[in-house]
C-alpha cells in the first residue's frame, strides 16, 4: 500500500522529494501516513547523524588527550627511556643496571637467533624494562630476581614462539612486583598483545596463588588433601573421595583454560611454573609439597593438553621428586644403572634409521627432510605405569618402551 517514500537529494543533504514507487498516482490515507512516517524519520536522521558524529569526535579527542597524558607522564617517560637502553641517571647512577642487562643479554640472545634482528631488539628493550622494574629485588635463593624472567624467556624460546611472547615472559611479573609500572605503560611501549598476555598471566597468577586468600586457595587445599592424602600414599584415600578429587582437578583445569582468552597466556604461565619448580628447593617443605601437588594436578595436564611435551615431562618429574621422594630416589637409581645402555641403544638406532631413510629413493625424490631424536620415558610416567598395571609386577625390566625414537618428516606439499 505504500506508494511513495522520501529519499535525500544529495548525500548529507536536508532537502527531500517524494518519488512514486508504482506507476499509479493514486494514493490512500494509509499510504499517506506511511510516507509521512518515513519522511519524518529521514528528516530526523540528518541532525541525529551530526549529533552522533559530534559525540564520536568528542570521545576520540578525549581518548587522544588521555593517551597524551599517559605517554608524557613521568613514569611512562621513565620506562620508555629504560626500553631504549638509556635509563634516567637516578635509576642507574653507577652503570650497574646497564652492565647487568649486557651480561644477561649475552646469554639470552643466542637462544633468540630464530627471530629477525628487529624482533631481537624488541626483546632487548623488554629485558631493559624488566631489569629496571625488578631492580633490588631478590628471590628466595638470594639471586637477583631478574634471573627468573630471563629463565622464563629462555624456556619460551625453546618453543620458538613469537617475540611478543618472549617479551611477555620477561615482563610477566613487573606490574605485580612494582607499583610504579602499569599495564598501560607496557601497552604504550610494546603494544596491545604484550599487555594482554602480561595482564592475563598476572590475573591467572592471582587466581591460582596458593598462599593467597579466598575460595580458590581453599579449594586447592581441599583438593590436594584428598588427592594426596595429606602426604600419605594416595591409594589409601577412599575410591569415592578420589573420584571427587580428580573431578575437581578436571574442573580446575577447565576453569584455568577458560580464564585465559589467549593460549599464549598459558605458555607464559607454564614456563613461569617450570622455572619455579626448578628452584623449589629454596621454599619451605610444606610449600614444596603444595606447589608440587598443584603442578602435577593442574599445570602438567595443561601442558599435556597444549602438546607442550618438553614442559609436561619435566613438570611431572619435578613434582614426583617432592611428592614421593622415596620412590623417586629408588627409580632414579634404577634408571641411572641403565642410562649408559639406553644411550648406546638410542645412538645406534638413530644412526641406522637415519641411513636407511636418507638413502630411500622415494624420500630423495620428494625432498623429505628427516629429524630423528631419542627419548627416555619420564620418571613419573614410568612409575605410574608400573604402579597401575599389575602385569608389570612393579618391575622396570618388564617395561619395553622406556626408550623410543621420534621420527619427524618434513614433506613439501
Amino acid at each position: 500500500d505504500v506508494r511513495s517514500f522520501a529519499i535525500p537529494q544529495a548525500a548529507g543533504g536536508t532537502a527531500f522529494h517524494l518519488r512514486s514507487i508504482c506507476g499509479s498516482t493514486s494514493s490512500s490515507p494509509r499510504s499517506h501516513r506511511a510516507a509521512g512516517a518515513l519522511l519524518v524519520a529521514c528528516l530526523a536522521f540528518a541532525p541525529g547523524a551530526r549529533l552522533l558524529g559530534w559525540l564520536g569526535r568528542k570521545r576520540h579527542r578525549k581518548a587522544r588527550v588521555h593517551a597524551l597524558v599517559r605517554d608524557t607522564s613521568p613514569n611512562n617517560v621513565r620506562w620508555k627511556l629504560a626500553a631504549q637502553g638509556t635509563p634516567l641517571p637516578e635509576d642507574d647512577p653507577d652503570g650497574q643496571l646497564k652492565q647487568q642487562v649486557e651480561d644477561l643479554w649475552e646469554d639470552l640472545e643466542p637462544k633468540l637467533m630464530y627471530l629477525p634482528r628487529d624482533d631481537r631488539l624488541r626483546a632487548l628493550s623488554g629485558l631493559c624494562v624488566a631489569a629496571l622494574a625488578h631492580k633490588g629485588q631478590r628471590r628466595k635463593s638470594g639471586e637477583p630476581y631478574i634471573v627468573h624472567p630471563v629463565a622464563v624467556a629462555e624456556l619460551l624460546a625453546l618453543l620458538k614462539v613469537q617475540v611478543d611472547v618472549i617479551i611477555s615472559g620477561l615482563l610477566h611479573d613487573t606490574v605485580e612486583d612494582n607499583d610504579d609500572i602499569r599495564f598501560e605503560d607496557l601497552e604504550s611501549i610494546f603494544g596491545l598483545d604484550v599487555r594482554r598476555i602480561v595482564e592475563g598471566e598476572t590475573k591467572a597468577s592471582k587466581r591460582t596463588a596458593l598462599g593467597g586468600r579466598g575460595n580458590w586457595s581453599r579449594r586447592y587445599t581441599s583438593l590436594f588433601n584428598k588427592f594426596l592424602g595429606n602426604g600419605e600414599n594416595k591409594d589409601s584415600s577412599p575410591p569415592k573421595e578420589m573420584g571427587k578429587a580428580q573431578e575437581q582437578a578436571e574442573n580446575l583445569r577447565d576453569m584455568f583454560l577458560a580464564m585465559a582468552d589467549d593460549y599464549r597466556v598459558i605458555l607464559v604461565k607454564l614456563a613461569d611454573r617450570l622455572h619455579n619448580m626448578r628452584t623449589l628447593q629454596y621454599m619451605p617443605e610444606i610449600k614444596q609439597k603444595t606447589i608440587a601437588a598443584e603442578t602435577l594436578v593442574v599445570f602438567s595436564q595443561l601442558a599435556h593438553r597444549l602438546g607442550v611435551w618438553l614442559f609436561k615431562t619435566e613438570l611431572e618429574d619435578l613434582s614426583f621428586q617432592y611428592l614421593y621422594p622415596t620412590e623417586f630416589r629408588t627409580l632414579n637409581q634404577l634408571l641411572s644403572m641403565r642410562h649408559a645402555q639406553h644411550q648406546s641403544t638410542l645412538q645406534a638406532a638413530t644412526h641406522d634409521f637415519s641411513n636407511l631413510l636418507r638413502h630411500d629413493p622415494i624420500f630423495i625424490e620428494q625432498n623429505v627432510r628427516i629429524e630423528i631424536t631419542g627419548r627416555e620415558k619420564g620418571m613419573y610416567s614410568l612409575w605410574e605405569k608400573m604402579r597401575r598395571k599389575p602385569k608389570y609386577h612393579n618391575n622396570i625390566d618388564n617395561i619395553d618402551d622406556i626408550i623410543a625414537l621420534r621420527i619427524v618428516l618434513d614433506i613439501d606439499q
